[in-house]
């Protein structure tokens, strides 16, 4: 995919240095899903570990397939730490960003939103 080769580059750059912790932020990453499930897959395809995931989002998207991404990840964690009874609350944390900046829509929304659909999967 070549539209993904300086995404693929340069994330991968930084997540070397950060080995097993992976933090998505700004822009906004409910916008870049499809970069979101195509690292995912290349961390499989390398077979690299992942042992925490960090997201930080400001509530503007409510976005099942966002869920989705979140719970592949965290399977993902799960298998690197073989156990299958691992608490995902210490190891994905999904952060909404609520404050006076955000207008024209309510991000307490999303927080509630992900607080239900990820529960047992990520910390909201």
């Amino acid at each position: 995919m070549p539209e993904y080769y300086y995404f693929k580059r340069s994330y991968w750059e930084i997540f070397k240095a950060n080995w097993g912790f992976l933090h998505f932020t700004g822009g906004e990453p409910t916008l870049a899903l499809e970069e979101m499930d195509y690292f995912l897959d290349l961390l499989y395809e390398y077979r690299i570990p992942l042992f925490h995931l960090q997201i930080i989002t400001n509530g503007y998207e409510k976005s099942e397939k966002f869920v989705q991404i979140v719970k592949d990840y965290s399977e993902m964690i799960k298998l690197c730490y073989l156990d299958k009874k691992v608490d995902m609350k210490y190891y994905v944390t999904i952060g909404v960003s609520v404050d006076r900046y955000h207008v024209g829509y309510d991000p307490k929304d999303a927080l509630e939103y992900y607080k239900k659909e990820l529960k047992g999967y990520a910390k909201v």
